[in-house]
């Protein structure tokens, strides 16, 4: 078929992190986020006159119109409407003429599209005026109450899809054994359990993904194999991800774990159900955000992980992708849009790891907090752990592999710790991991005279290289049908 003549039209959520996780209400980052996926579905389920929709999905969206004049009139009463009922909601988007190709348009209007995404907004929000209450999530005027509680037009309209959210939720994650057995948390104070306050944000982000895109314009022989395989591969990657996170929210209902959420209890009076400590909030791309219980973090991370390969291999066979995750155990309390760009430069810190070791497989990295912190990653950890704290840390980890830099290598050096006759008490890990972040060098001597004590390591292991087991020994709870809870961990 000839495109020539037609408009190519790709929409981007702009700012889409700071509109979903401006707040610390769970019901409105997940209205946000409900918000995000249904505009851009319905502009896929429902093309305006002379449009042809060419996928919808992870906050993007692509359109083929039959002329330039066509596709601006419908994006402007589209966005007319997003303005009006959505306050807060930037969306970026860019038009393209085909001239020739669909193919090279494709190109074309990706760049006008990072152009547009990376302009400052137009005007500026207007807070609180002196003479208006004040909304407790965004700080921007009131415009109405939720529970007697002041809420802005952004507010109440992210409160107002939470239920949507949470129908697309059981639709499309809970499996019919998850949804019998877990109540879904309505705040994140569910989440996690009494007098513990720490909870896990994960982000995971499929590898490669760019570069999928692009090799379907380079490799396509017209431009109707390229829309073909562009669709297809959005369909595809959109499967992977759902099954990969149904398959993970699953795991939660094996015995050990549901034996351990008894001992935390996690449990729903009034439903007489357990509460599901993990909450998706934003899902149905190539890349997902989820909170769950603070010692289940790095557990489901690396469970979706190997999920989404699983799924990733019965998309695409030969073609399989990996991913990589962030993980950061924080308060309940903390800044919730500092988080998310915490947990999101975790991801691309495990990226950049991946890159450096050849560009392979699936990687995580993670950050412990037990109180406040601002700067960056970087400049959090040389507080945290000293100018050489890149020779401290062992993450990110591959989660293959059997040497320093795997999952595998982390796994049995928290095991040893944790578990079995060899178990150490809290207070003597402490004492290591005091000893080791000051990097006075007397942690030998310390290893040494606790290993005289019967608290040795794995065999080929110092205690320098597990600084991070020890550290996460009383925020990490292995997943497994049959559950071992270290001491003091429930």
């Amino acid at each position: 078929m000839d495109y020539a003549g037609k408009c190519l039209t790709l929409i981007g959520a702009a700012s889409i992190q700071d509109y979903i996780f401006r707040s610390n209400d769970l019901k409105d980052n997940v209205g946000a986020s409900q918000i995000v996926y249904s505009e851009l579905r319905y502009l896929y389920n429902h093309p305006p006159q002379g449009c042809t929709p060419i996928y919808a999905g992870g906050g993007n969206a692509a359109l083929l119109f039959d002329s330039q004049e066509d596709a601006k009139l419908a994006i402007q009463h589209w966005t007319f409407r997003i303005a009006r009922d959505f306050p807060g909601l930037r969306v970026a988007v860019a038009h393209q003429p085909v001239r020739r190709h669909l193919r090279s348009a494709w190109n074309e209007t990706r760049e006008k599209l990072s152009e547009s995404e990376n302009r400052p907004p137009f005007g500026s929000e207007l807070g609180a005026l002196p003479f208006v209450k004040v909304c407790a999530t965004t700080g921007l005027a009131a415009a109405g109450t939720d529970y007697g509680e002041p809420i802005s037009a952004e507010s109440k309209a992210k409160r107002a899809k939470r239920e949507d959210f949470d129908r697309r939720l059981k639709e499309c994650i809970l499996k019919p054994a998850v949804a019998e057995t877990f109540s879904i948390p309505k705040d994140f104070g569910k989440i996690g359990e009494e007098g513990a306050s720490q909870i896990a944000l994960v982000h995971a982000d499929g590898n490669n993904i760019g570069k999928a895109f692009k090799s379907c314009s380079e490799e396509a022989k017209s431009d109707d194999e390229f829309l073909d395989g562009i669709g297809d591969l959005s369909n595809k990657l959109t499967q992977t991800e759902t099954r990969a996170l149904q398959n993970t929210v699953a795991d939660l209902t094996l015995a050990g774990v549901l034996n351990w959420l008894s001992s935390t209890k996690l449990i729903d009076r009034e439903q007489n159900n357990y509460v599901l400590p993990l909450r998706p909030i934003v899902f149905g791309g190539d890349d997902v955000t989820f909170v769950c219980h603070g010692k289940l973090g790095l557990s489901l991370a690396t469970r979706y992980i190997r999920h989404f390969e699983e799924a990733s291999r019965e998309s695409f066979g030969d073609k399989t992708f990996t991913c990589c995750a962030g993980v950061l155990v924080m308060p309940q309390k903390f800044p919730f849009s500092r988080a998310y760009r915490l947990a999101e430069h975790l991801c691309a810190n495990a990226k950049h790891r991946r890159r450096e070791q050849g560009g392979t497989g699936s990687w995580i990295d993670f950050q412990l907090l037990l109180e406040g912190a601002s700067g960056s990653l970087e400049g959090l950890r040389r507080i945290l752990y000293g100018e050489n704290f890149e020779n401290l840390l062992g993450r990110p980890y591959k989660i293959d592999g059997d040497d320093s830099r795997s999952w595998t290598f982390f796994e049995r050096a928290y095991r040893h710790l944790t578990g079995g006759s060899h178990r150490w008490p809290r207070s003597r890990i402490k004492q290591m991991l005091e000893s080791i972040a000051a990097g006075t060098g007397e942690d030998a001597a310390l290893e040494q005279a606790f290993a005289a004590r019967g608290y040795d390591l794995p065999a080929g292991m110092s205690a320098k290289n597990c600084f991070d087991a020890f550290e996460m020994a009383d925020f990490h709870i292995e997943i497994a049908p049959e559950l071992t809870v270290p001491a003091g961990a429930a």
